[in-house]
């Protein structure tokens, strides 16, 4: 953080760009104030935030858009009003702050993480991208919604947010079982209201991944599952499948690595 001060405000830079720390946020991302008065010195929160978790492995980045173009970080002038700091201007304001994942492995599933911004009102919605090797999901809304100093909200749309693909192949076939809305996506919620797996890749046995099967906590056996679909290679079995049951992966000739979370029932035939 870079600050300084003319007697009358404090002028201090709020990152667009953050890097992910579980359980709190990076130092040096959240900054305070103080007003001298005589030796004692009160310190005051400048910034609010978003507290944040992801469903999906693997995202490296977590991004808050807002929609109007409101200022979530840049160089602030800050003065005192009433005692608390205000944010007067943001000559060089940027509408948008991305969080990096702490580690290659991406941002832990279930896990705490907090993005840092300027307080503001964000009257047209703001959006929320979620990023990984495979490509991009955005979650977004038109409701109006605050972000307060020294407090950091909860935005709770993981379940709504789409999925992000591996194979396009495997996303065409989940869509056309699952999307209910009709949106293009399938969503966490959608994919959890799912209870088979029969018979999804009847039309699309070109399909090489699908790594996203742990997207469907609610799926317990996986008979039908991926039959004749020669191109695929790689499976993972979650651990809430008891049951891979009949003709799962059966004629997948180019399957090279099955791995099982826990023992469970086989019966390929």
């Amino acid at each position: 953080l870079a600050a300084g001060c003319d007697g009358a405000s404090v002028t201090l830079r709020v990152n667009s760009l953050q890097q992910g720390v579980e359980g709190s946020f990076a130092a040096g991302t959240f900054p305070s104030v103080a007003r001298s008065n005589g030796y004692a010195l009160a310190f005051y929160n400048v910034c609010g935030g978003v507290k944040f978790t992801v469903v999906q492995s693997g995202i490296m980045k977590v991004t808050l858009r807002s929609k109007d173009g409101t200022s979530l970080a840049g160089t602030a002038n800050v003065s005192f009003e009433n005692g608390l700091p205000k944010v007067n201007s943001v000559p060089d304001g940027i509408s948008y702050v991305t969080v990096n994942a702490p580690s290659s492995d991406g941002f832990v599933p279930g896990k705490d993480y907090f993005l840092v911004a300027l307080p503001s009102v964000l009257a047209e919605g703001f959006a929320v991208e979620y990023e990984n090797e495979y490509g991009k999901s955005v979650f977004s809304s038109s409701s109006a919604v605050q972000i307060k100093r020294r407090i950091f909200a909860e935005l709770a749309q993981n379940g709504d947010c789409g999925i992000i693909f591996k194979d396009e192949i495997a996303k065409a076939a989940c869509v056309k079982a699952f999307d209910k809305d009709g949106d293009g996506e399938v969503s966490f919620n959608e994919a959890k209201a799912a209870a088979s797996l029969e018979g999804l890749f009847e039309e699309y046995d070109r399909v090489e991944y699908f790594p996203e099967l742990v997207c469907f906590t609610s799926v317990r056996d996986l008979t039908g599952c991926c039959t004749d679909c020669s191109n695929l290679k790689e499976v993972t079995v979650p651990e809430f499948i008891t049951s891979i049951g009949d003709k799962a992966f059966y004629n997948c000739p180019n399957i090279t690595e099955i791995t099982l979370s826990k023992i469970i029932y086989i019966a390929l035939v």
